[in-house]
């Protein structure tokens, strides 16, 4: 939305309940083409930066903001919760669908569609609990590619001997702490 910190700038702010630091603001409000008002929720927290002496005098603060265009009766904290927990489910499907492959399913059979989704998704749920078990907030917040590159996709050689295969990969693992904590969870 255009001018959108010009908006925010003339409203009304107040602390917001319970919110230590954040101020939220309600206010009506018609964009161009649009035929009636409509509630637009906002909340702000200002950024945190050290002034130099030279400029404290001058400078304006500055805010990180957020702002909803809703019909729901809210605050504008509740509104930033649900709308919060949309945009992280919004993120998993993005990365269900990327990179598990749900966007591109190959057979023309509706059942082996359903039964590779379904082997998709426990797969994903799978990567993403032994993720959030393992304790380590790195691994926690990597995604299944990331996963995929820097734990499973690991430099090996397939060495033959005694008519047997064996696979011989590096004494120390590139991300040992994460590798660790992850062998960690199925220990």
């Amino acid at each position: 939305m255009k001018n959108l910190v010009g908006l925010l700038s003339r409203q009304v702010w107040t602390p917001a309940t319970g919110q230590p630091g954040w101020e939220e603001t309600t206010f009506a409000h018609q964009c161009g083409p649009w035929s009636r008002s409509r509630t637009f929720n906002a909340l702000r927290q200002r950024k945190r930066s050290e002034p130099t002496p030279q400029l404290q005098l001058l400078e304006a603060p500055e805010y990180d903001s957020f702002c909803y265009v809703t019909n729901l009766s809210l605050t504008p904290w509740e509104t930033h919760q649900t709308y919060g927990k949309r945009a992280t489910c919004e993120g998993w499907i993005e990365e269900a669908k990327n990179q598990m492959g749900l966007a591109a399913l190959r057979t023309d059979e509706f059942q082996a569609n359903a039964a590779l989704f379904q082997c998709a998704v426990l797969a994903y749920n799978l990567v993403r609990w032994m993720a959030l078990l393992s304790g380590d907030e790195q691994l926690r917040r990597w995604e299944m590619q990331t996963v995929r590159t820097f734990l499973i996709r690991v430099a090996g050689k397939l060495a033959r001997g005694s008519r047997q295969l064996t696979l011989k990969t590096p004494q120390e693992h590139l991300h040992a702490r994460q590798w660790a904590a992850w062998v960690a969870v199925s220990a």
